[in-house]
């Protein structure tokens, strides 16, 4: 419990040794008036939550010890000891408006904004676990911590922890070597490493042009194969031929296009391409 002033303590503490000596400052005739003055000394000073419960607890010690014990017996510890089983109730009373308060307190917090995924962050995510690697930030920016994880091949995702939260006044960064799972957090930012996109095959099955089928050979008889390909590929925009497979006898039931000459070919000898792969 945290203490206040006049009557932040309520046990044997810095609130009792003041009611010790201001009952025994007391004379015989006022000690009946123990209780009410007691009270109200304590709720005047007293700023903290639960302030009546407290100092009713305090002025309950203070009237049961001026009461049941000689002025030469003020400070017996046993005296003291059977006031506190006396104000046990009252003292219960502050234990119950202490948590009533705390909840009131939880209600009232502000949750925890939801977590946003802005240019590969995750805003207000901590991402627990699977670290190899942790180390401070020169000022306090994720992107560094994203970076860092962009340029290190064992990196899988990355944590942000931001300063004065959960581990210090320095910001931090941990590099992870898989992705943990999320959950939302206002301490931290975190990110999961995009994987590069595999290239784009660019794969052309029986391929044709002007209707017809390619013809194996980019000139008539000559140039077959890998210089079709290419030849066909560069048409398409791209570089070369990656890969190639023939399909040979076609001509008569699928005529084939001579790309170098724009000859067509429907005997029973010309050939095509099963595919095409073009890079």
């Amino acid at each position: 419990m945290r203490t206040s002033r006049g009557c932040g303590l309520v046990g044997k503490g810095a609130l009792l040794l003041t009611l010790i000596s201001f009952v025994l400052l007391l004379p015989l005739h006022s000690q009946a008036g123990t209780y009410g003055d007691t009270y109200n000394s304590c709720l005047k000073d007293c700023t903290s939550p639960c302030c009546k419960e407290k100092c009713a607890y305090a002025a309950c010690v203070a009237q049961t010890v001026a009461r049941g014990v000689g002025m030469k017996e003020m400070t017996d510890s046993r005296a003291w000891g059977e006031a506190l089983r006396t104000c046990s109730s009252q003292r219960e009373r502050i234990a119950q408006c202490a948590k009533e308060h705390a909840a009131e307190r939880r209600q009232a917090r502000p949750a925890p904004a939801p977590p946003t995924v802005s240019r590969g962050m995750e805003y207000n995510v901590d991402r627990m676990g699977q670290d190899y690697k942790n180390f401070d930030l020169p000022k306090a920016d994720p992107r560094i911590c994203q970076e860092e994880c962009a340029a290190d091949p064992k990196c899988k995702a990355w944590t942000y922890v931001k300063p004065n939260t959960i581990q210090g006044p320095r910001p931090r960064c941990w590099l992870k070597h898989s992705v943990p799972a999320s959950r939302k957090s206002d301490c931290c930012v975190s990110g999961v490493k995009k994987a590069p996109s595999p290239p784009t095959r660019h794969v052309y099955k029986r391929p044709m042009v002007n209707r017809y089928r390619l013809d194996w050979c980019y000139k008539w008889a000559t140039d077959c194969g890998k210089g079709a390909a290419d030849a066909f590929c560069r048409s398409k925009g791209l570089r070369r031929a990656k890969a190639f497979e023939e399909d040979p006898d076609i001509g008569q039931k699928a005529p084939t296009y001579v790309l170098g000459t724009g000859q067509i070919c429907d005997q029973g000898f010309c050939d095509g391409f099963k595919f095409i792969e073009c890079e």
